[in-house]
């Protein structure tokens, strides 16, 4: 991995997410990202962030997250 232009590690792009609370799973999901592996200098993310939102939205707040433009698939498992 390389330093991007403002000598600033590229994390942004590819993090854990940790969600934190009751009735969670606790479980891992996805893989760790592997160095080796990418996507010009930067990590390979496996989820979007917004489809953890996406779930958080509709699992604790029965809330179809469609209304506010995530268009991403709520994930299973993590409730």
């Amino acid at each position: 991995m390389e330093l991007d232009g403002q000598y600033d590690w590229n994390l942004h792009i590819a993090a854990p997410m940790f969600i934190i609370g009751g009735n969670n799973q606790g479980e891992i999901i996805g893989k760790n990202p592997n160095p080796s592996d990418l996507d010009n200098v930067d990590l390979k993310h496996e989820i979007d962030f917004r489809s953890a939102y996406a779930s958080l939205l509709q699992n604790k707040f029965n809330f179809d997250a469609t209304k506010i433009g995530l268009k991403n698939t709520a994930l299973k498992g993590l409730f």
